[in-house]
C-alpha cells in the first residue's frame, strides 16, 4: 500500500490523489499526460472483511483537447485488495485481476505491468501516425474491473473492455469471474450445478433466450442468425452470480454478428432451485 494511504473496510470514505508518471523518451516529443490515482474506498461488505483500494491509471498521446487532432487514450481502473481474513485469498484475487488487466491487446504476450501495457498501445498509435501523417482517427482503450456481488462465500467480478483502433466500430467485451472466498479459485459452471443441473439449466436458459429474442420454441437458430454449434442452444462459461440472479453473457461475435449486439440471459434465483447448488462448488 502506498505510503500515507489507509485501507477502508468495503463501505465508506474516499481519499484520492494523483501522481505523475514517466513515459519512454521516444514519445516525449508529443503532448502526453499520465496519471495514477489511488482511491481508498469500499463497497459495503456485510459478509467479509475484504479491504481494497481502487486504482486508476490514465495516459494519453497527442493533443486530445484539440478537435480533429491525433489522439490516443488509455484508461484502466480496478480494485487492488489489501487485506483478507485468509491471506491466500488476497493474493488470489489480485492475481486473477492482474491476469486479465495485463492480457495482450496489441502485443503478442501479456505485459509485465500496467505502465508497459499502456505504453505499448500508445506507441503503436504513434507509429501509425508517423507512417501515415494524414491519419486523424483517434484510438482508445478502456479496461475496468468492478465488484458485482459479494456473499460470505463468493465474490463476483465484472471485467469490461472497450477499445477502438479504427474501423467500422469500437469493440466491447464483458466477462465475469466468480471466486470462491475459501479456496481462492474461480468457479466453473459445472462446479455449481446440482446433479442433472446442466440439462435443466440449458433448457431454462434456452427458453428465456428465445423469449427475449422473440423466437418460437421450434424456431431454427441458424436461420434466425445465431451461431450455436450443431444449431442447438448451449451454455457458456461466461456467467455471473449477481444479486438479481445468475446471468449468462454472450459478447458480440460469440453467437451472432456484431449488429445483433451482446446477449444477456438473466435467470432469477427462485427459478434455479434444484439446478444450482453452491454448496457443491469445487
Amino acid at each position: 500500500m502506498p505510503a500515507g494511504s489507509s485501507p477502508y473496510l468495503l463501505g465508506y470514505g474516499i481519499d484520492s490523489r494523483r501522481h505523475a508518471a514517466s513515459f519512454p523518451v521516444a514519445l516525449c516529443a508529443t503532448i502526453l499526460l499520465s496519471f495514477l490515482s489511488i482511491t481508498c474506498t469500499s463497497c459495503g461488505s456485510p459478509h467479509s472483511d475484504l479491504l481494497f483500494q481502487r486504482r486508476t491509471h490514465e495516459k494519453q498521446y497527442g493533443a486530445c483537447d484539440e478537435p480533429a487532432a491525433p489522439c490516443a487514450r488509455v484508461h484502466i481502473e480496478y480494485p487492488e485488495f489489501t487485506h483478507a481474513a485468509r491471506p491466500h485469498i488476497q493474493d488470489s484475487l489480485n492475481t486473477i485481476i492482474s491476469r486479465w488487466m495485463l492480457s495482450p491487446f496489441i502485443q503478442d504476450s501479456p505485459a509485465i505491468d500496467i505502465s508497459p501495457l499502456m505504453n505499448h498501445f500508445l506507441k503503436a498509435y504513434s507509429q501509425t501516425i508517423a507512417s501515415f501523417p494524414e491519419y486523424r482517427v483517434g484510438w482508445s482503450l478502456e479496461r475496468h474491473v468492478t465488484i458485482v456481488n459479494e456473499t460470505a462465500d463468493i465474490l463476483t467480478l465484472a471485467f469490461f473492455e472497450n477499445s477502438y483502433t479504427g474501423g467500422a466500430h469500437p469493440n466491447s467485451t464483458l466477462h465475469y469471474s466468480n471466486i470462491d472466498l475459501f479456496t481462492g479459485r474461480e468457479l466453473t459452471m459445472l462446479s455449481i450445478l446440482a446433479d442433472g443441473g446442466k440439462r435443466r439449466l440449458t433448457a431454462l436458459a434456452d427458453s428465456i433466450f428465445r423469449r427475449n429474442r422473440m423466437l418460437t420454441k421450434k424456431a431454427d437458430l441458424q436461420e434466425a442468425g445465431y451461431w450455436f454449434e450443431d444449431n442447438t442452444f448451449r451454455l457458456n462459461q461466461n456467467f455471473g452470480l449477481r444479486k438479481d440472479g445468475l446471468v449468462l453473457y454472450f459478447n458480440a461475435y460469440d453467437i451472432a454478428p456484431y449488429a445483433a449486439g451482446p446477449t444477456e440471459i438473466l435467470i432469477r434465483y427462485d427459478l434455479l432451485t434444484g439446478i444450482v447448488d453452491l454448496s457443491r462448488r469445487q
